[in-house]
C-alpha cells in the first residue's frame, strides 16, 4: 500500500485527496492482480509454499548439519539442541530447549517468525520429521493466492458518493511549519516587562534611548 501511494505521488504531485485516494485504489488494484497471477503461476509449477519460506528452510537446514540433538523427550515432544559454540560464549549458552507442542525454541526465531528455526529443524532431522509438518499455515501458497482474489470493484462518480456526516476535521495551525524570516522570540519575559506593558511605556535602546 505504501509503495501505490509513493507511486501515485510520484506520478503528479497536485492531486486533490479524492483524486489521490482513487489514484491509490486503482494502482493496488493493479498490483493486487499482477501479485495474484504470479502466486498462481508458483501453484501451477507445483510449488506449495512461498518462495522467501523456502529459501529460508534450505539456510536452516545447511545450518543444522552443525547442531546435534544432546537429548530429547519424544513423548513431550521436546528436545535439547547444541549448537556450535563461539568465541567467549558462556557455558551452557549454545544449548537450546525446542518444544514443538508450543511451536517454542529459546532462540525465540521459531514462535516469531512462524516456522522452524535451525534449532527445530536440526530436532525434526533427527527424528526422520518434515521441517514443513510445523510450518504455519500463512505461508501455504493457497491461503496467499485466496487473498489476492479479492476483487475490487470500480469506484462511483464522486457526484453519486454519499453525503459524509461526520464532523469536519479542521487543521492544527500549531502543527504549520515556522514561516521564513526573523525567527519568533523565546525569551521568557520577567516581572520587568509587565510593568512597561503596563505603564504604556515603549522599550527604548540602552544604548541611544531610542524607541
Amino acid at each position: 500500500l505504501v509503495e501505490c501511494i509513493n507511486g501515485v505521488l510520484k506520478g503528479s504531485r497536485h492531486l486533490s485527496i479524492a483524486s489521490l485516494v482513487k489514484a491509490t485504489y486503482y494502482r493496488l488494484a493493479k498490483v493486487w492482480t499482477v501479485k495474484g497471477k504470479e502466486i498462481e503461476a508458483l501453484i501451477n509449477r507445483g510449488q506449495s509454499w512461498a518462495t522467501d519460506l523456502v529459501r529460508k528452510m534450505q539456510e536452516n537446514m545447511t545450518n543444522a548439519t552443525s547442531m546435534r540433538v544432546h537429548s530429547f523427550d519424544r513423548m513431550n515432544q521436546t528436545f535439547d539442541v547444541v549448537g556450535p559454540r563461539r568465541l567467549n560464549q558462556a557455558a551452557h549458552a549454545n544449548v537450546f530447549r525446542v518444544d514443538f507442542r508450543r511451536r517454542y525454541c529459546d532462540c525465540g526465531a521459531f514462535q516469531a517468525w512462524r516456522y522452524p528455526c535451525p534449532h527445530a529443524v536440526a530436532a525434526c532431522m533427527s527424528v526422520g520429521v518434515d521441517p514443513y509438518t510445523y510450518v504455519d499455515e500463512c505461508f501455504n501458497l493457497q491461503r496467499i493466492v485466496n487473498i489476492y482474489r479479492t476483487e475490487f470493484p470500480p469506484i462511483a462518480n464522486s457526484n453519486y458518493w454519499p453525503p459524509v456526516g461526520n464532523e469536519r476535521w479542521l487543521p492544527d495551525p500549531t502543527l504549520r511549519r515556522t514561516p521564513k524570516g526573523r525567527p519568533k522570540s523565546t525569551r521568557i519575559h520577567t516581572s520587568m516587562d509587565l510593568h512597561y506593558r503596563e505603564k504604556g511605556q515603549r522599550k527604548r535602546c540602552t544604548i541611544c534611548r531610542a524607541e
